[in-house]
């Protein structure tokens, strides 16, 4: 009887090692699947992480393309703006020194008149007193001739 325990218990032994070898096997396998679906997991990350990244090279590429862009229209628009407010300034001096010379021809036009009418007037005044040029000291009121 003693030997059919001990039988009984090799095998039990047996059994009991071959559970826990397959227990064992069957855990391994299982992390070895979970690495395998981990190491996936970590180059799908990395792939999108490559491509986020590229992503963002292009869109910044293209922004500065852009900004680029815009200072080179800001850029024509003010060369624009500087030639117009030229054009303008010099069109104002123009009008300025038109005017200010039809001014002095008018000025100069009344001052002529002046003068002319001036000496109009010594003329005239002159003529109108000729015949009292000969006064008589004691009568300062002659009747004319």
């Amino acid at each position: 009887m003693l030997h059919f325990q001990v039988k009984m218990f090799t095998k039990e032994l047996e059994l009991v090692r071959g559970s826990v070898e397959k227990d064992e096997k069957d855990e391994l396998e299982g992390t070895e699947t979970a690495i395998r679906d981990l190491e996936k997991q970590l180059k799908q990350k990395e792939w999108e992480l490559t491509d986020e990244k590229n992503m963002n090279r292009a869109k910044v590429a293209e922004l500065e393309a852009e900004m680029e862009q815009i200072r080179s229209l800001m850029s024509k628009s003010q060369e624009r703006f500087e030639h117009k407010h030229a054009e303008l300034d010099r069109y104002a001096r123009e009008k300025e020194q038109a005017r200010g010379g039809v001014l002095g021809k008018i000025l100069m036009g009344e001052c002529r008149w002046d003068s002319e009418t001036l000496n109009l007037y010594q003329t005239t005044f002159m003529s109108f007193l000729q015949p009292y040029s000969r006064l008589d000291t004691k009568n300062p009121y002659p009747i004319p001739d």
